[in-house]
């Protein structure tokens, strides 16, 4: 089994919970290495870091120009709609920064009408084709903005075209993501941008994203991705790296029990995960106010209210 090391954070400093040393000259040495974090698709650069575009793909709209007005819900990437006419739009690249022009495979296994546009009002030829190949490039600051007819409930995919192989395989990630951070040679890297750890309000287990979400995107972090679980350990498993990782601030037991049966089912042994709660639990400002006082107050009673 792999080896969790638990961080407790007190207010005079920090102590660890387990056998590692953090004493002597340097040799011999067992402790926590500089952490690389992965800011990528969650902060400033837009990088690119999945084979399949859907992945990181962000929360559907409806289009403000024949958008309809029929009821519709959306969960992971995935869509119904009351009217088959209605349009909706997500935004692949907001702005092209770090997007890979190129051939991208789209399978559409459910059929539905789709169009490519290069912003959130104007898309291109519309089709049907179950699969498909298109080229991408957004132009002179524009993005990347797909469009969807209706409902979109099948595993709707847009696959770098040099990557349909490894993808299939199970590899999510592209092979320049996997060779720029195998030449860092950092250990452990941390996860905590590409699950929006200062904001993931995820409380039971359910909430998660799940391996199998079209998109990322969870209404738990504002629209953000959540990158499943399985996928970080499966990143760490290839990079062979130790992880560092941060759990939700709501996470009940019963979710740190089925992280830990994760853990334990997809992380090579051998390899550390050293868990955060939240990120700067002590930090009262903007955007880490709600983990720091739901940490603050963790043995009061909690009560959500449910806007209608």
């Amino acid at each position: 089994a792999s080896e969790i090391v638990v961080v407790r954070v007190e207010e005079d400093g920090y102590a660890i919970e387990s056998s590692v040393s953090l004493t002597g000259d340097g040799t011999g040495v067992d402790y926590m290495q500089l952490g690389m974090g992965l800011t990528s698709i969650n902060g400033y650069n837009g990088s690119q870091y999945f084979a399949n575009l859907c992945h990181g793909m962000r929360p559907w709209a409806r289009r403000a120009t024949s958008g309809g007005s029929g009821t519709w819900s959306q969960l992971n990437g995935r869509r119904t709609a009351l009217v088959g006419t209605d349009q909706f739009v997500a935004y692949i690249s907001n702005n092209g920064v770090a997007f890979l022009s190129g051939d991208y495979v789209v399978r559409n296994p459910d059929g539905c009408e789709y169009a490519f546009g290069a912003n959130n009002d104007n898309p291109g030829t519309w089709r049907t084709d179950a699969e498909f190949t298109a080229t991408l490039s957004p132009t002179d600051g524009n993005g990347v903005y797909l469009f969807v007819k209706g409902s979109l409930t099948g595993n709707f995919q847009i696959i770098k075209a040099d990557h349909v192989d490894s993808y299939d395989a199970g590899c999510i990630w592209l092979d320049t993501v996997l060779d720029f951070h195998s030449g860092l040679g950092t250990d452990p890297f941390r996860s905590m941008d590409i699950t929006s750890g200062s904001i993931n309000f995820e409380t039971d287990w359910a909430d998660r994203v799940p391996p199998d979400a079209v998109s990322f995107a969870s209404h738990y972090a504002t629209g953000l991705s959540v990158v499943p679980w399985e996928y970080l350990f499966d990143l760490a498993n290839r990079l062979d790296t130790d992880i560092w990782i941060n759990i939700p601030s709501r996470a009940t037991e019963d979710y740190g029990a089925e992280l830990g049966a994760v853990i334990n089912s997809e992380l090579n042994a051998g390899h550390r995960v050293y868990d955060e709660l939240a990120n700067e639990i002590w930090n009262e400002a903007t955007p880490w106010r709600d983990g720091a006082l739901w940490v603050a107050y963790s043995d009061h009673p909690k009560y959500t209210a449910t806007a209608n």
